[in-house]
């Protein structure tokens, strides 16, 4: 759903006190609560008789249970409540973000491939629903990333991220250019852990495809 426009939202802008500047080193609370009710509304509602949302949070927690090296990854009753626990005390905020990644391509994942799942979930929100407004979460309370083609990527300004990154990712979405989207990815992965030696040489890959790509199309620059 849309997130509203609340009367406390609209005074807080007119006192300024909305960020002008995105945060990296924190996801607030209140922003923790809205990702889980998103998650709740896209992968739908379990039970004891194993609906298709029981799954996906099984999914989830067994791969982030798997790729941290733990048998438990939260205190919890049940996936959901494990999982949501997780999102909600975990002081690393990489690993939220992993979370909140991990989530979203699962379901995905699931949705896409399970027959009717949303009548059996009784979920109320399209992953590209869901997908919208985390990334208006993720705006309203100034955090940097947004969540773009199967990933959560690091957004430096408002302006160079809407002027520079999306574009760059539209275009490489062409067939042609798959091997320049792979290293502008891998680029981006690198400079999101500070490894910016890395980052400039996969940028320079995707500079190097992209013109053979051109090329190769009977253009060139």
């Amino acid at each position: 759903m849309t997130p509203l426009d609340l009367f406390s939202k609209r005074q807080k802008k007119l006192r300024g006190q909305i960020p002008d500047v995105f945060v990296y080193d924190q996801v607030p609370h209140a922003l923790r609560v809205q990702i889980v009710h998103i998650w709740r509304d896209t992968i739908g509602s379990t039970s004891i008789f194993q609906t298709p949302a029981d799954n996906v949070y099984k999914k989830i927690v067994k791969s982030l249970c798997r790729e941290y090296g733990v048998f438990t990854l939260a205190p919890g009753n049940s996936p959901e409540e494990i999982l949501a626990n997780f999102l909600l005390n975990e002081s690393d905020v990489e690993r939220v973000l992993d979370c909140v990644e991990v989530s979203f391509l699962v379901t995905e994942y699931f949705r896409n491939r399970v027959p009717n799942y949303v009548g059996r979930a009784r979920t109320t929100l399209t992953v590209d629903e869901a997908i919208e407004e985390l990334n208006a979460r993720f705006r309203e309370h100034a955090v940097g990333y947004e969540y773009v083609r199967y990933e959560i990527i690091r957004k430096d300004s408002e302006f160079l991220h809407s002027e520079a990154v999306k574009p760059t990712l539209a275009l490489l979405q062409d067939s042609r250019y798959k091997g320049a989207n792979d290293e502008f990815l891998k680029a981006h992965e690198h400079y999101r852990h500070g490894e910016i030696k890395d980052s400039l040489v996969y940028c320079l890959k995707a500079l190097e495809s992209s013109q053979s790509s051109l090329r190769n199309s009977g253009l060139d620059i």
